[in-house]
């Protein structure tokens, strides 16, 4: 099955099953994390912000050249914080990867 599909339709198998709002992590097996201290961390941060009503998080890192096999994520100019010492901004929007 497809897995876009699968994490569509997660979000609301979790909240049916906690009968209430619910956090859910996707985190996909293929990455290798140099610093799992760190990580833990960002994480912990993270989740202290998808806990605010209302709010979603989407974890990324800087990209270093232009990738086609990637798209990335936009910026909202004027709207960024801090927690946890970790930046937190809002997402103006969603880039597809370039050709």
């Amino acid at each position: 099955m497809n897995t876009r599909w699968r994490l569509g339709w997660r979000p609301f198998t979790v909240r049916h099953a906690a009968r209430a709002d619910a956090l859910m992590a996707v985190l996909p097996a293929d990455h290798y994390i140099e610093q799992p201290q760190k990580f833990r961390e960002i994480v912990n941060a993270a989740l202290d912000v998808a806990r605010e009503p209302g709010r979603m998080v989407v974890l990324g890192i800087p990209a270093t050249k232009p990738e086609t096999g990637f798209g990335y994520i936009e910026e909202e100019r004027g709207n960024r914080s801090e927690r946890k010492g970790f930046p937190v901004f809002a997402v103006r929007r969603f880039r597809r990867s370039p050709n």
